[in-house]
């Protein structure tokens, strides 16, 4: 905080600008549909103006839009690129909540997804299995790896 007893008196008071846009035409545009962000870009200002202009003038907020953001549909969608947890966390959309291999349904046991055939980016190449069915599974493929480098 300033010390200064005259720091009050030196300060010039706030001046709004100009807008390039009227009260009716903004609400207009906002009411259409356009986001703050392609108003923005519209008139090439920047969104916190159009955020300020909201509260002045007394714009109410529209409902939020129910978007499909799901897949290719979301802008940070990295397809074949995406990593360990981005391909397991595409799995819990669609795949069943049981064991796949015993069948087991029981909430106390702990549930992994275990990849077939090492195609990793391929949600359809996984499959549900309870604990010990996964280490069993992977016995099974590190034994078939093992044999085919013992035979060269």
């Amino acid at each position: 905080m300033n010390k200064n007893p005259n720091y009050a008196k030196n300060l010039k008071p706030f001046k709004r600008q100009k807008r390039p846009y009227s009260k009716f035409e903004f609400k207009k545009m906002y009411y259409s549909g356009m986001t703050i962000s392609e108003i923005a870009k519209y008139y090439k200002i920047g969104r916190k103006i159009i955020q300020n202009d909201i509260k002045f003038f007394n714009v109410k907020a529209r409902k939020t839009a129910i978007r499909d953001q799901f897949g290719a549909k979301n802008k940070n969608w990295k397809g074949d690129n995406a990593g360990y947890a981005a391909l397991h966390r595409r799995l819990y959309h669609s795949q069943p909540k049981c064991c796949e291999i015993c069948g087991t349904t029981n909430e106390k046991k702990r549930y992994e997804w275990a990849n077939i055939s090492g195609k990793f980016n391929d949600p359809s190449d996984y499959k549900r299995m309870c604990k010990s069915c996964h280490s069993r599974h992977d016995k099974i493929i590190r034994n078939i790896i093992n044999m085919k480098k013992r035979r060269g």
